[in-house]
């Protein structure tokens, strides 16, 4: 089958995330074509990639430049407005990898309407918000390579933590959390903040206005074990989860797939994260980690997996169990069996019959 999909956010290619940091949505656009491709699909990108370039069988081309003429499924990626693109197209689904409010608009709604267009979402909890009538269907994300290793450990790592919450209140309301109820409970921790914004700030480099407050506040906090760091591509990024203790997640109301978390979880770490979005679609509470409502709750339970090699040992092992990393191959096996590859007559799920 022929599988077209149509991106217009930022240039990249399927080989973009070994070498530097891309978002989770944007991994998710680089893996998936290459599982399809490796299925024997013919699968094509068009997006702001500067120049035509195969990546594990994917034909990756510009979006500015021709394109073909029909394909069996058509994907837009997160953008509605894509699904107009001039294609015979026997499928076109709407690829959602943000909260789905902005899918409740007349245009939206129009476009998903006028191509028959299906809604695939990355989690329940995206299904669950979007609670409209369009057909729909729910493909939880896979992981890359550098995340599938199985976990090697001889002794428990330092204790450090990381972050890899977006810069905004959610990363305020940890720092704080970090400076005044985890610091004092254990001086010799660390904690590392993983954000471009913030590390552009740290090399002087201009950031929006509004994030001055929080990087004064980061900076302040390095007296207490805060570190400001870059993200890093999945290879790097992997061993930084593997080398931490804990990952203490805090993710905005929006974030209804938490990307980050599902790698850490694969990498061995435990996490501590408030109870929002999708945290307990990757979290086994009380197994991988904890799911807590409140401050008191988040900095005990940290400080406890920071502190105690025993829980931290047995919440490392069931995180990084084979059983639960799911490989971009089992993503596209069930997007071929949801799609009715094998018996074309097969109805999309969610499709008013």
């Amino acid at each position: 089958m022929r599988i077209v999909f149509f991106d217009d956010s930022l240039p990249f290619d399927g080989s973009t995330p070994d070498n530097r940091p891309l978002g989770g949505a944007e991994k998710a656009l680089a893996a998936l074509p290459g599982a399809l491709a490796t299925r024997g699909h013919d699968v094509i990108v068009y997006n702001r990639t500067p120049d035509a370039v195969p990546v594990g069988g994917v034909r990756w081309q510009p979006l500015s430049g021709p394109k073909v003429t029909s394909a069996d499924v058509m994907v837009a990626f997160r953008r509605p407005g894509l699904l107009d693109e001039s294609m015979s197209a026997g499928r076109r689904l709407l690829w959602a990898t943000a909260h789905p409010s902005y899918l409740h608009t007349e245009a939206a709604d129009a476009l998903l309407i006028r191509h028959g267009a299906a809604i695939l979402f990355s989690s329940d909890a995206q299904r669950a918000a979007y609670g409209g009538q369009r057909p729909n269907l729910v493909i939880p994300p896979g992981l890359r390579m550098p995340y599938l290793a199985a976990l090697e450990r001889e002794e428990a790592p330092a204790p450090v933590a990381l972050t890899t919450v977006h810069p905004g209140p959610e990363l305020e309301w940890l720092i704080a959390v970090w400076t005044e109820l985890i610091h004092p409970q254990l001086p010799q921790a660390r904690l590392k903040v993983f954000s471009a914004l913030l590390a552009r700030a740290q090399r002087g480099e201009a950031i929006p206005e509004a994030l001055h407050g929080l990087y004064a506040q980061a900076r302040l906090a390095q007296a207490k074990g805060v570190e400001i760091c870059d993200p890093q591509g999945d290879r790097r990024m992997a061993e930084e989860y593997r080398a931490a203790r804990v990952h203490l997640y805090v993710p905005p109301m929006e974030d209804l797939i938490n990307w980050t978390l599902m790698e850490s979880q694969s990498c061995g770490l435990p996490a501590v994260a408030l109870a929002r979005g999708s945290v307990e679609e990757r979290i086994v509470n009380g197994q991988t980690g904890y799911v807590v409502p409140d401050a008191d709750a988040f900095a005990n339970v940290a400080a406890q997996i920071l502190s105690d090699d025993a829980v931290h040992a047995s919440l490392s092992e069931a995180a990084g169990d084979l059983s639960r990393k799911r490989t971009w191959d089992q993503v596209a096996g069930q997007m071929e069996r949801l799609l009715g590859f094998e018996d074309e007559a097969a109805p999309l799920p969610g499709a008013e019959a």
